[in-house]
């Protein structure tokens, strides 16, 4: 069995997580849109169907270019949404510029629970297909206060463009650290 884990995922904290603690890993490419409405369910049972939907939706590798194909592959997704804790106001990817600094303000007004749900497949090419051996999902979630004032949006913003392909808007490595008030739960959970 390869020791490369395939993730089904494009976030970029997601892939420097896995490297930095030392676990090989390939993009792959996944069909779904994550626009799945919450529909008031806890909320970490919630991102763990989303994780599982990418896992249905992800684009396999060719079997021809795996060595182990038959005794099987390690597949991850995951999935981070944000949601705030007064208001229950979910927070996914902003669409825009003005949705992101929509959220950062919400962000302001009270905590929010970032919440990230995983799928871990064992797949096996079997009979001319992928087919899932074991899976397991699971959910992580951490409070955070965070607060960017209107007036550092743009310095926000231009040092980390990427916040505007993460969930609520907002990271908290880096310059974001700048930002935090208090973390209650796990750091590297909040990156995904």
């Amino acid at each position: 069995m390869s020791d490369l884990l395939y993730l089904g995922s494009q976030s970029e904290p997601r892939k420097k997580l896995l490297t930095d603690a030392g676990i090989r890993n390939k993009v792959l490419s996944h069909k779904s849109d994550e626009g799945f409405e919450y529909d008031g369910v806890n909320f970490q049972d919630h991102v763990i169907e989303i994780a599982k939907h990418k896992m249905e939706l992800l684009v396999m590798p060719d079997f021809k270019d795996i060595e182990d194909a038959e005794r099987g592959i390690f597949v991850l997704t995951a999935d981070t949404l944000v949601r705030t804790s007064k208001s229950n106001i979910v927070l996914g990817k902003p669409v825009d510029r003005k949705d992101g600094e929509r959220m950062l303000k919400l962000e302001c007004e009270e905590p929010v629970e970032v919440a990230t749900g995983c799928c871990l497949e064992l797949k096996k090419f079997k009979d001319g297909s992928w087919t899932t051996d074991v899976q397991k999902a699971w959910a992580t979630s951490s409070e955070v206060e965070f607060c960017i004032p209107p007036e550092f949006y743009d310095y926000f913003y231009n040092i980390k463009p990427i916040a505007l392909h993460c969930a609520g808007s907002a990271v908290i490595e880096d310059v974001g650290s700048l930002f935090l008030k208090s973390i209650k739960g796990n750091y590297s959970a909040i990156l995904g």
